[in-house]
């Protein structure tokens, strides 16, 4: 065994295993760090891949001390502070919905009778690997391979959680975060090339989609599809526009809150948490003014400033997620009946609006507005499919500006 002295108390050490070298830290601290002149203890921590990592831990461990604050890391499972952890956050239910899959689907099955102090980072690489090679749980592919993306979202999870239990004095080290190279968890690059093509129709595919989902489907919904693709805006922000948000004076419709889809029915605010107002076509405008006429038939109530534009017969708001099964029962069956209609998510309709706009060499800038989304370089990021085609009309104007 290899002692080094590092700058302060305590010292690392360097031992083998039969895995290879590793390292740990230990020291000499107050039994109670109220009484910094009282008896002392010893505390040690092991199974560092690196002495820097060993160091970095027990410079953690001895600012807790001079902070007074207790360095005993605690015996409490990794199960039970997850949970807690979990149940104290403040965020988005759709948020939180998330991060609860992630813990009982990835995390809690490997670590939940742990102890936080014990989950090493072998530990954690160990699980990266594992997922990237069959965590997937769900029954399409169970025991298939996890997408970068996803076990992204797990590090990211575990990252914070361990990092509220380094802040608790519940560890000394957050090895989730400490040395992010030796976990091998997916990079940036990895996330981007498993990233799937955006799927969109064309305008003679969306036009003859819409034309059969009004005439021959007869979909009660069709007016809000056709929303959707003349707008761009997320399913939830349709399901939420009520009759106030229309102004048909103007031609605009104000976009302030979404419909929930981890909440029946209830509302929250958009996505970038900011109101944005759309600019109508003739058509979608005279559309508006019809259904109002026909909601108006079923009693005024469904017609007042604050009732839901696409309500239920029973002036509810509507599910995000029903309307996503609705669209694809609809879709589904137009593919029967349309020669050559590919498949299209809902999100799908809103990726069409976007690319026929930059198609149509309409600014990124009122693609984004017209989208919500924060900045433009998250337009330009999500539609780089279109870029070519932005290119080579900028080139053929280039060229016809160079030869006049």
């Amino acid at each position: 065994m290899t002692k080094r002295r590092r700058s302060g108390p305590g010292s690392v050490y360097s031992y083998a295993t039969s895995n290879g070298k590793r390292h740990r830290w230990q020291m000499l601290v107050p039994a109670d760090p109220q009484r910094p002149e009282g008896p002392k203890t010893r505390i040690s921590k092991s199974g560092y891949l690196t002495s820097d990592a060993a160091d970095r831990g027990r410079r953690e461990a001895l600012r807790a001390v001079e902070e007074s604050k207790p360095v005993h890391e605690s015996l409490m499972k990794f199960g039970e502070y997850a949970t807690t952890w979990l149940s104290e956050l403040r965020l988005a239910n759709s948020t939180i919905q998330g991060y609860d899959k992630i813990l009982r689907n990835h995390l809690l099955p490997s670590f939940s009778e742990t102890k936080l102090r014990d989950i090493s980072q072998r530990d954690i690489a160990k699980l990266y690997a594992d997922l990237q090679l069959r965590g997937r749980r769900d029954g399409k592919d169970l025991g298939g391979p996890l997408s970068a993306n996803t076990v992204n979202k797990v590090a990211i999870v575990l990252g914070s959680i361990l990092q509220a239990a380094l802040h608790d004095s519940l560890i000394s080290i957050n090895h989730a975060r400490e040395n992010p190279k030796a976990l091998k968890a997916p990079t940036g690059r990895q996330i981007r090339a498993e990233r799937p093509e955006i799927e969109t129709w064309s305008q003679e595919q969306l036009d003859d989609y819409l034309r059969w989902n009004r005439s021959v489907y007869r979909d009660e919904l069709f007016h809000m599809w056709q929303l959707i693709s003349y707008t761009g805006m997320r399913r939830g922000e349709a399901a939420a526009l009520q009759w106030g948000d229309v102004n048909f004076e103007t031609a605009t419709i104000s976009v302030r809150r979404a419909a929930d889809p981890a909440k029946a029915k209830a509302i929250k605010k958009t996505k970038t948490y900011t109101a944005r107002s759309i600019l109508l076509d003739d058509l979608t405008l005279r559309d508006l003014h019809a259904l109002r006429e026909v909601r108006s038939g079923l009693g005024n109530q469904f017609t007042t400033a604050t009732a839901f534009i696409f309500g239920t017969l029973q002036n509810e708001l509507r599910s995000p997620n029903d309307l996503s099964a609705r669209w694809s029962r609809a879709v589904g069956k137009a593919t029967q009946v349309l020669p050559g209609l590919p498949w299209l998510t809902i999100k799908g309709l809103r990726h069409t609006h976007a690319t026929l706009l930059l198609e149509k060499n309409v600014s990124p800038k009122v693609v984004q507005e017209r989208l919500g989304h924060s900045n433009i370089g998250t337009t330009m990021n999500i539609y780089s499919h279109v870029t070519p085609t932005l290119q080579r009309e900028a080139v053929e104007s280039l060229g016809r500006f160079a030869h006049s």
